[in-house]
């Protein structure tokens, strides 16, 4: 009786460590098969802003920009207050260090800031005013792919 395979979704990166912590323990503990799934979001997001963007940077993109907001056009439309999106992109670049990206982006990094408002007063960082629903459903798509892959090949084979 009960499961013998789990798979989480990492849908926001606070909960990346608990969830590997909670897979670890299913496998030790249980003996089930379990996956922490945050790839989808580099596949339909930081991957995918290369191809799907219109900014002039898509690399500068962040949190709740043109990505982000795109997906969101598409789930939660109701969420979005298009008056208020816009362009924003923090003051001086940091020297670029390789690995320096976000964990979730591929990169070795989690240094989450104690007031993302000091990071960003306008709320987001890149361009939310070029968000589209369009781009969110392609988005989707991609993600939707990724995960499909990985659940065929390592938990349906």
């Amino acid at each position: 009786h009960g499961f013998r395979r789990q798979v989480w979704l990492v849908c926001h990166l606070d909960s990346y460590g608990p969830l590997l912590v909670a897979a670890r323990d299913l496998v030790d503990e249980l003996g089930a098969q379990a996956a922490v799934l945050w790839g989808w979001l580099r596949a339909g997001d930081y991957d995918a802003r290369h191809d799907l963007s219109t900014a002039e940077s898509p690399g500068a993109d962040g949190h709740a920009g043109e990505m982000e907001t795109s997906r969101v056009l598409v789930s939660h439309p109701g969420l979005v207050d298009e008056s208020r999106m816009g362009s924003y992109f923090p003051e001086g670049a940091k020297e670029k260090i390789p690995f320096d990206e976000l964990v979730l982006n591929g990169g070795a990094l989690f240094a989450p800031p104690a007031d993302f408002g000091a990071v960003s007063p306008a709320g987001f960082v890149g361009r939310a005013d070029l968000a589209t629903a369009e781009k969110g459903e392609k988005e989707f798509e991609l993600a939707v792919d990724w995960i499909c892959r990985v659940i065929r090949r390592d938990f349906l084979s």
